[in-house]
């Protein structure tokens, strides 16, 4: 329904992100629905569906199963193992080694586990994902910095002892951070390096992981996980390319993943430690000679932005502990490192310019989970 021509990296990842995307929200809503439910109960679970999944809310209503009272849930498929992270604090956040001021706000997080990670087999894709939400109130910044989905669609259990499980498998991923100026008066300049600090969006990405669980002692209990993705498509922050209301430079390339979470004493104290490496290159440089005219409409719509090779990597570690029951006091940082080396540019006396971002992130919430 757009009305514009459509750029290459609209169809590679419209399909590919919004299909994760998608797979999340219909799980997520088919937990919610219940055909069994009648009067307040059942139009709660059904608008609550909708807020979910609003085309399958819309669809429940033109076939009428939204209203339909049966003598099974009619879920697609059932109650699988779910846990839920809710988290609601305040954040800081710092330009590293860069005269940009320091500011600080409110933040959310909503972690979500759905599935089996260890499971023998997978049935089907998407009976495993993980997705994790990140807002935050902090001016000049985002409201949405942080989106991340990794969604299993095959794997094989190599290892199932009582007190060790290795799993393996293929997995699809969806990686989205941002970020903007804090020094507000640097939005009056459209070409100042590092002014913001980071941006990375990589819709269509899909690799090999594992997973592992180790319980050396009753006390003691480790979660880790390795993944090696090939990047289809990723958009990075460009500190120089601004034209069609874009400042991104958008190419593929690779990701590492790796993470560990210990747990004490039945997860009274708990260690998260994770970290994210990605590395983008342009596909082609932009000709700032080229003639629009002979394009659709007239529009720089395929260009991928400056002539660049582009790494980000995100670290991050957390602690957390049990106040009461299920309630938990969880503290922390980030760091943010993007580095983008640019070919063929001349910048202040400085041919091929490379340009470097850090940004430090600290936060502290109670977490409850479900």
């Amino acid at each position: 329904m757009e009305c514009e021509y459509p750029s290459t990296n609209d169809i590679i990842a419209t399909p590919i992100g919004g299909a994760a995307i998608g797979e999340v929200l219909y799980r997520a809503s088919d937990l919610i629905l219940d055909d069994r439910s009648t009067g307040g109960e059942r139009f709660g679970r059904e608008f609550a569906a909708f807020l979910v999944n609003p085309m399958r809310g819309l669809n429940r209503v033109i076939t009428g199963d939204a209203w339909r009272k049966r003598i099974t849930s009619g879920r697609t498929f059932g109650i699988p193992p779910i846990s839920m992270e809710l988290s609601l604090g305040g954040r800081l956040l710092t330009l590293w080694d860069n005269d940009e001021g320091t500011k600080a706000g409110v933040a959310a997080e909503i972690n979500i586990e759905y599935g089996d990670k260890f499971s023998e087999t997978t049935r089907a894709p998407y009976d495993y994902f993980s997705f994790m939400l990140e807002l935050q109130g902090i001016k000049s910044q985002p409201l949405l910095s942080r989106v991340e989905i990794v969604g299993r669609l095959l794997s094989k259990e190599v290892v199932g002892r009582p007190d060790f499980n290795l799993n393996v498998g293929l997995y699809q991923h969806f990686d989205f951070f941002d970020s903007d100026t804090i020094r507000e008066e640097r939005n009056s300049s459209h070409l100042f390096p590092c002014a913001v600090p980071y941006k990375l969006g990589a819709p269509a990405a899909v690799g090999g992981g594992l997973m592992f669980r180790y319980k050396p002692l009753p006390m003691l209990n480790i979660e880790g996980f390795f993944h090696l993705n090939g990047v289809v498509l990723a958009g990075i922050l460009t500190d120089f390319y601004r034209d069609y209301h874009r400042n991104y430079n958008w190419g593929s390339g690779f990701a590492i993943k790796a993470g560990t979470k210990i747990r004490l004493w039945d997860d009274r104290l708990s260690l998260n430690l994770a970290d994210q490496f990605y590395k983008v290159y342009t596909w082609n440089g932009y000709d700032p000679n080229f003639d629009w005219s002979t394009t659709p409409d007239g529009k720089p719509v395929n260009v991928q932005g400056d002539s660049s090779n582009s790494t980000f990597n995100h670290f991050e570690a957390s602690l957390s502990y049990r106040l009461w029951e299920k309630l938990y006091l969880s503290g922390g940082f980030d760091m943010y490192v993007r580095n983008t080396h640019y070919d063929g540019l001349a910048v202040d006396g400085s041919y091929n310019p490379r340009i470097e971002s850090k940004q430090l992130g600290f936060h502290l919430m109670l977490m409850y989970k479900l």
